[in-house]
């Protein structure tokens, strides 16, 4: 039933945001090819204010896309179970567990295809002739400067950056629902009680961030060395990667908890 669930909650999904990453597709091909030509070092000044606004426009368009899947998979979720919709959910026979974990994979699906969309999106839009001559012809300075080792795996990059993706995917819709089922304590004041959760959970996060950053050290560790040169681009990062990945796993494990938990013992959804 579970693969059902996740099927049909996919399905939902897909009606929008197939819409909207197929728009961001075709805004990212035709800046390529408005851009092509106009990136090189001999730019005159218009070229160089064309490039300026497609970049800006880009920007914005990344932000729209980005928050535009998010809030379809939040307004999916409240929709589903909290409206009047909720009450044909109930009427089937699973779990308010299954539901949550259905709707967890299905968003986080499409969280993780958003953030890969975005970036091919970005390579497809820099990608430009000049710009692959360019880095291959100062391949050995930018490793240098980075402080990237040669003899580094790129298929070890390359899984480390999707765990990454696949994990922030995770985190974001666990955030999300923990936000709209909280939201549910604020009485006849749902919908901004959901908002007011989300910046407040942001907020906590951040805070908590910090807090483990300048206990373990990491902090203080990684400003010294920044500020005596002694750390390299490629360590700072690594190292960030882990304990983003650690702290990430951590946080979206106990918001679940925390929403199974509220769902299963503390609303009345029918």
């Amino acid at each position: 039933m579970l693969g059902k669930l996740i099927k049909y909650d996919l399905k939902a999904l897909n009606r929008f945001l197939i819409l909207i990453h197929a728009f961001l597709l075709a805004a990212s091909a035709a800046c390529r090819l408005f851009i092509t030509g106009r990136i090189n070092a001999d730019a005159n000044e218009l070229n160089q204010i064309l490039l300026a606004l497609s970049i800006i426009f880009y920007f914005i368009l990344f932000i729209g896309v980005s928050w535009g899947t998010q809030i379809i998979i939040a307004v999916r979720f409240y929709k589903n179970i909290f409206s009047d919709e909720g009450y044909l959910t109930n009427t089937l026979p699973v779990t308010r567990g299954q539901l949550l974990l259905s709707k967890t994979i299905a968003g986080s699906i499409w969280s993780t295809i958003d953030a890969i969309f975005i970036y091919l999106c970005t390579f497809l839009l820099l990608a430009t002739p000049y710009v692959i001559t360019a880095v291959k012809e100062n391949g050995d300075e930018l490793l240098q400067v980075f402080g990237i080792p040669k003899s580094i795996s790129l298929a070890a990059v390359f899984f480390w950056f999707l765990l990454l993706i696949l994990i922030g995917g995770i985190g974001n819709t666990i955030l999300l629902y923990a936000s709209i089922v909280l939201g549910q304590l604020f009485g006849s004041h749902r919908v901004l009680g959901s908002v007011v959760a989300y910046f407040v959970l942001t907020a906590l996060i951040s805070v908590f961030t910090l807090l483990f950053m300048t206990v373990t050290g990491s902090f203080s560790v990684a400003m010294t060395s920044a500020a005596e040169n002694t750390i390299l681009p490629y360590d700072y990062f690594k190292n960030t990667l882990m304990i983003t990945i650690i702290l990430e796993t951590v946080t979206s494990i106990i918001l679940y908890g925390i929403s199974y938990w509220m769902m299963e013992k503390k609303m009345n959804l029918n």
